[in-house]
């Protein structure tokens, strides 16, 4: 995998981890939606629907700075390239990113039209969905194989 797929590939995966660090759960919101009316039976029948925050929150967390450096730190040590670099090196490194995202996250919140988001919101909700489901399953493996090392 080329670089640019790897870095692309951890801005994915550390968008997707800080949803899940923060845990925030977004009301639903499918007014105008064509799930509109399926969101409104459900909260009619009781039923409390627990969903992904949305993009535009997860940009807004992702502008205020919630979780960035840690989250940056945490994924850039699986990378045997960041490894490499020295101390001063790294702690350069995640110092711009800790600056960089939120500021990105912001320019991207004030300049991309309304429209644009509610086009991407879909597509954004399933795939972390999608994320969230494999993050459980990789709790579920680790509580498993502490079990087995137990002996349980």
């Amino acid at each position: 995998m080329g670089r640019v797929m790897r870095v692309l590939l951890l801005v994915i995966v550390f968008l997707f981890l800080l949803v899940a660090v923060c845990g925030a759960s977004a009301a639903p919101s499918n007014s105008g939606s064509r799930y509109a009316g399926v969101a409104e039976l459900q909260r009619a029948e009781g039923e409390d629907m627990q969903e992904a925050p949305g993009l535009v929150e997860v940009l807004r967390m992702l502008a205020q700075g919630i979780g960035v450096g840690a989250v940056t730190a945490f994924l850039f040590e699986k990378f045997k390239w960041f490894q490499a670099m020295g101390t001063e090196t790294k702690w350069w490194t995640i110092l711009g990113i800790s600056m960089g995202l939120p500021i990105l996250a912001e320019v991207a919140l004030q300049f991309v039209p309304v429209d644009v988001w509610a086009l991407l919101e879909p597509y954004w909700t399933a795939i972390a969905s999608g994320f969230l489901a494999w993050a459980g399953s990789q709790g579920v493996h680790l509580v498993q194989r502490v079990l087995v090392r137990q002996g349980s």
